[in-house]
């Protein structure tokens, strides 16, 4: 442009409407004039020219990006979300954005509620509770029914939009029923994959509630709490399911010899409408218990002897238990020696690990060498996750000594003036691989 044309006021600048506060132009002066020009426009020096803009608050711009309708259940609660109602408001922090119901709308088809203050209608609410999703629009007659909302930042207000309600009727299945697998002793969630509900074939957020009618046989359904303890529960919701805080665990704490399953019964009860009875199945990996190794300990010395796990080896089946989980009750200490854990004697109801054996550290101490072979035992059972097996017997086989004399001198009774034969009976001298002796008068 030339200065004729900023002379005559024909050179304007135009803002965009966006919210930044600064904006600036480049340019450089230049003649075609032979006169000469002063110093400070020759040479094509680029020059700037700020320019401050005044910004103006706008008003909020409402939208429905899904549309006018929403559709949910009869007598149900649908959450209301950002994605549903849309407010934009360039030069507005959004938590100071607010809503407001217009009108008297149908209260006989339903209301808007807050989380925070359930079962209350309410005219108004904040985008912070809607965007943490406290908003739900409640069903509660009429099918069909309108709601006319109006934004505003405080000073101005948004344009007016009427989202319509329409209810449709329903109803449910379990759709999922898969049951759990646990081991016995041990604990397994009830999860979504496990144990869901469908409304006419979809996902839902209608308050879903299960009713144990049959509990199970070999453990409880139990539900956390908010300080996070477990506790039996006798019913229980999919949010807590949905959340994680609802789990089957295993009680039984004896043998079970076949293969049972476990299982509970329950019905369903979606607002107000209540299933048949239902069956969800637990498989309980039953804990088995294995004596690999019960191999005798021979003794031939007085001193003690280390029992290790080529003599004393037990192990589990369908369900993992480690070497120091797996443990030995003593129900009966040996009577010709003492069983220790290092240098403590073991008693009766004493116990010892499978890792105490596989570390050397269980060992048998004889109270004296016998003079013939003979045998010591002790009695025991298998204890893992507090089940217990039955008892079993480990002998200790005593190697007597082969030198030692054996002597046997009972003496003899005779009538005065008269002789009897001394036999073996009343004195005799042995060893276990020797019967030859002479005896020194």
């Amino acid at each position: 442009f030339t200065m004729l044309d900023l002379g005559q006021g024909k050179v304007w600048y135009v803002h965009d409407g966006s919210e930044e506060p600064r904006d600036f132009f480049t340019f450089s002066v230049s003649s075609k004039s032979k006169k000469e020009m002063p110093l400070y426009p020759q040479g094509h020096v680029p020059y700037v020219f700020n320019i401050t803009v005044l910004l103006v608050n706008d008003p909020p711009v409402l939208k429905l990006p899904e549309g006018n309708l929403l559709l949910l259940f009869e007598n149900s609660k649908k959450r209301l979300t950002p994605n549903i109602i849309h407010v934009s408001d360039p030069d507005t922090d959004s938590l100071s954005l607010s809503f407001s119901v217009l009108g008297n709308f149908n209260s006989d088809a339903g209301f808007l509620e807050n989380t925070n203050g359930p079962g209350k209608a309410i005219t108004g609410f904040t985008h912070g509770d809607l965007r943490d999703g406290n908003i739900f629009y409640v069903h509660r007659g009429h099918r069909n029914s309108r709601i006319l909302l109006r934004a505003s930042d405080g000073e101005l207000v948004s344009n007016t939009v009427v989202l319509r309600i329409m209810a449709v009727p329903w109803d449910f299945e379990v759709a999922v029923r898969t049951g759990v697998v646990v081991q016995q002793g041990g604990t397994v969630l009830i999860t979504q994959s496990n144990l869901s509900v469908e409304v006419n074939g979809e996902p839902h957020e209608m308050e879903t509630r299960y009713a144990i009618t049959y509990p199970p046989q070999f453990g409880q359904i139990q539900r956390q709490g908010t300080r996070g303890e477990w506790k039996q529960v006798s019913s229980f919701s999919q949010r807590s399911i949905d959340r994680g805080r609802v789990r089957y665990h295993s009680t039984f704490q004896e043998l079970q010899l076949e293969n049972v399953t476990d299982h509970f019964k329950f019905k369903v009860n979606v607002e107000g409408k209540i299933s048949e009875e239902l069956m969800f199945p637990i498989t309980v990996h039953w804990l088995k218990f294995i004596l690999l190794k019960n191999v005798p300990l021979e003794v031939s010395k007085i001193s003690r002897q280390v029992l290790n796990s080529e003599h004393l080896q037990a192990a589990t089946e369908g369900v993992d238990v480690t070497q120091r989980e797996l443990h030995f009750k003593l129900l009966t200490p040996p009577k010709k020696g003492k069983l220790l854990v290092g240098n403590k004697v073991l008693k009766t109801n004493s116990v010892f690990s499978q890792q105490n054996v596989a570390d050397s550290k269980l060992s048998y101490e004889p109270q004296e060498r016998p003079r013939e072979d003979t045998q010591d035992t002790f009695r025991f059972l298998i204890v893992a996750k507090h089940i217990e097996s039955k008892d079993y017997t480990f002998r200790i086989n005593f190697e007597g000594d082969k030198t030692r004399i054996i002597v046997t001198n009972r003496g003899l009774l005779v009538k005065e003036g008269e002789g009897k034969l001394i036999t073996k009976s009343e004195l005799f001298a042995q060893t276990l691989d020797n019967q030859t002796f002479q005896y020194k008068i």
